[in-house]
C-alpha cells in the first residue's frame, strides 16, 4: 500500500472494500491534520476529537470525492471546516462559563484548564516563540501560516483549502508576517484583524 499514490488509495477506499487503503491515507496525512488543528485550536484539548471527526467525515465523503483536487487539499479543507466549527463551539461554551459564577465545594463545578503539550514545545527556543506568536493570530491568518510554512502548500492550494481568492491568501500571509514581526520585536498581535 505504501507504494500507491493517494488517488489510487482513494479509489480503493471509496468502494468500501479496502479499509487498508483508507488506513494508509490516514497514516500519510494524520501528522499534517494534527499540526493544522493544533495551530487553529491551540491548547483547547479538542484536537484529538476534532481530528477524529475529520477522518470520519473524510471516510464518509470518499464516494463523493471527484479527484479534481489533491486528496491532501481536500482533507485539509475538511480539517479547517471542522476546526472552525470547534472554535465556535468552544467560544460559545466559554461565553456561557463566563456568565455563570464559579463555584467551589463538594459537588460543585470547578474550572479545569488543561495544558497538553503541543508540537511547538519540542522545537528550539526561537521556533517555539514563533509558533507561540502564531497561536495568537486570528484563525484565518493562523490557517494560512500553518498551511504555507507548516505544510508547504503553495498559494493556489491554500486558496482551495480555505475557499478564498488567491489575492486574499497573499494578503492574509502578508498580514500574518507583519503581525508576527511586530510581536517578535516586542509588539503585540492585533487579535481583531483578519
Amino acid at each position: 500500500m505504501k507504494d500507491l499514490r493517494d488517488d489510487e488509495l482513494v479509489r480503493r477506499a471509496a468502494t468500501g472494500d479496502d479499509r487498508k487503503a483508507f488506513a494508509e491515507l490516514v497514516d500519510r496525512h494524520k501528522e499534517g491534520v494534527f499540526a493544522l488543528l493544533y495551530r487553529l485550536l491551540g491548547r483547547s484539548g479538542e484536537v484529538e476529537d476534532v481530528a477524529q471527526n475529520v477522518f470520519i467525515a473524510a471516510y464518509r465523503g470518499l464516494p463523493a470525492f471527484k479527484g479534481k483536487a489533491k486528496f491532501s487539499t481536500w482533507i485539509y479543507r475538511i480539517a479547517y471546516n471542522q476546526a472552525v466549527t470547534a472554535i465556535r463551539r468552544i467560544a460559545s461554551r466559554r461565553s456561557r462559563e463566563l456568565q455563570e459564577p464559579e463555584r467551589d465545594g463538594e459537588g460543585q463545578r470547578q474550572k479545569e484548564w488543561s495544558d497538553p503539550k503541543g508540537p511547538a514545545q519540542e522545537q528550539g527556543a526561537l521556533a517555539g516563540q514563533v509558533w507561540t506568536a502564531v497561536e495568537k493570530l486570528p484563525t484565518s491568518l493562523r490557517a494560512v501560516v500553518e498551511l504555507h510554512y507548516g505544510r508547504g502548500f503553495n498559494y493556489p492550494e491554500i486558496a482551495e483549502v480555505l475557499s478564498l481568492p488567491l489575492g486574499t491568501v497573499k494578503t492574509h500571509l502578508h498580514r500574518a508576517r507583519a503581525q508576527l514581526r511586530k510581536f517578535l520585536t516586542g509588539g503585540d498581535i492585533e487579535v481583531g484583524k483578519a
